[in-house]
């Protein structure tokens, strides 16, 4: 009789124990799940729903004016040569327009250099093999364009070219309006210093050897390549524009 009372005690002791073990194994395998989806979530949507991005189109698509700076007829006529272009270099080169890289919901500004190397390696511009892509990456509201151009042809268009090209052909264009003549005269130098053979009958490209100083120009400009590294597939150029 003792040792029965002693057995209706022991199993009175431990079933609360084995039942608050349960509830305990399910309650933190929930709180694990509901982790694990807000995990997920969070990083689908960082990667994946910049309030600025744009997916890539489904065919290849030499100008992505998502800020509508340029009529049809430009857009076509500047298509035309970039194809063109690509057909005959391999060198690929790309536009693309932002209004704003600010997410109107929360305030937050994304950084420029974040944006182009964004879209460079998302879209995959240029040819893997060869990294010969340019991107032309102007936000329009912010007055900013950076030029983010592949490791596989920095040597040939270098930061000073870039510098050269800018200021004498993009920004004096974009201060009075006239942008598909800015991105024209722009991809035209681009072309002509890549593939100079291509040209024969076209002006010597700008060089830095113009009576025109980088050095001293950065001094108005914001010009940042810090982030460069020889393991980057994207080469950045930045500079302020007046729009």
């Amino acid at each position: 009789m003792a040792s029965a009372d002693l057995v209706v005690a022991d199993s009175e002791a431990v079933a609360p124990a084995a039942i608050g073990n349960a509830q305990f194994v399910i309650m933190k395998f929930v709180l694990l799940t509901v982790f694990c989806l807000l995990s997920c979530s969070a990083f689908s949507q960082k990667g994946n729903t910049y309030p600025y991005y744009k997916p890539r189109p489904k065919t290849f698509t030499p100008v992505n004016d998502f800020a509508g700076m340029l009529s049809k007829e430009e857009k076509a006529l500047l298509s035309k040569k970039i194809l063109k272009y690509r057909d005959s270099s391999t060198n690929v080169i790309v536009v693309i327009t932002q209004k704003t890289l600010k997410d109107t919901v929360t305030g937050e500004v994304y950084q420029l250099e974040e944006a182009a190397k964004h879209y460079f390696n998302n879209w995959g511009i240029g040819l893997k093999e060869k990294n010969n892509g340019v991107l032309f990456f102007v936000v329009k509201e912010d007055r900013k364009i950076r030029i983010a151009t592949g490791s596989g042809i920095e040597d040939a268009l270098t930061n000073d070219d870039c510098q050269l090209i800018i200021d004498e052909h993009i920004v004096p264009n974009f201060k009075n309006k006239a942008y598909y003549k800015g991105f024209d005269e722009a991809i035209d130098q681009v072309m002509q210093t890549l593939s100079p053979e291509l040209f024969p009958a076209a002006n010597e490209p700008a060089t830095a050897s113009n009576n025109v100083s980088p050095t001293a120009n950065r001094q108005s400009f914001s010009y940042n390549t810090s982030n460069t590294s020889s393991d980057s597939s994207v080469i950045p150029f930045l500079i302020l524009v007046v729009l």
